[in-house]
């Protein structure tokens, strides 16, 4: 961030966070470029979807580097299984196919952890385990031209 100071003194800049809401009101990032803004886009902003918009960020913003081997819906279901709690029930159909990969593949993409310091701590992210759609997977697909700022 310290490389960052002053280099965009005098420009407008929006930053992009992930939610719900741009997905319904199908926000249009081209929008932001038109305004000639500076574009960050946080990491969990990462998607398909917004891929499919065409838009690249001038930044991608990674503060933490390990939550980014899932999205949203990923995190959901890995913390079903910490809790031990059957997920395929709140799940739409057309996610259940994720539900079921990561069952199937559980010790490809899991370790068991601290389970003394609570069911939330019973497993974890293996290290350089990611799975499809998740800001990982997606990263490469931003081009090289985008720069990431991240916490390690």
């Amino acid at each position: 961030m310290k490389h960052l100071k002053n280099v965009h003194q005098g420009d407008r800049a929006g930053i992009v966070f992930g939610g719900p809401s741009l997905l319904e009101q199908e926000f249009n990032f081209q929008k932001l470029r038109d305004k000639q803004l500076v574009i960050f886009l946080e990491a969990q902003a990462l998607t398909p979807w917004f891929l499919a918009g065409g838009v690249k960020p001038d930044y991608y913003l990674m503060q933490f580097p390990e939550k980014c081997q899932g999205n949203s819906l990923h995190n959901f279901i890995f913390r079903g299984f910490l809790a031990g709690i059957e997920s395929r029930w709140l799940l739409k159909r057309t996610h259940l196919p994720i539900l079921q990969d990561m069952k199937t593949n559980f010790d490809r993409y899991f370790e068991a952890w601290r389970p003394h310091r609570g069911p939330h701590k019973r497993f974890r992210w293996k290290p350089g385990a990611f799975l499809k759609d998740s800001p990982y997977d997606l990263v490469h697909r931003l081009g090289k031209e985008v720069k990431i700022i991240a916490n390690k």
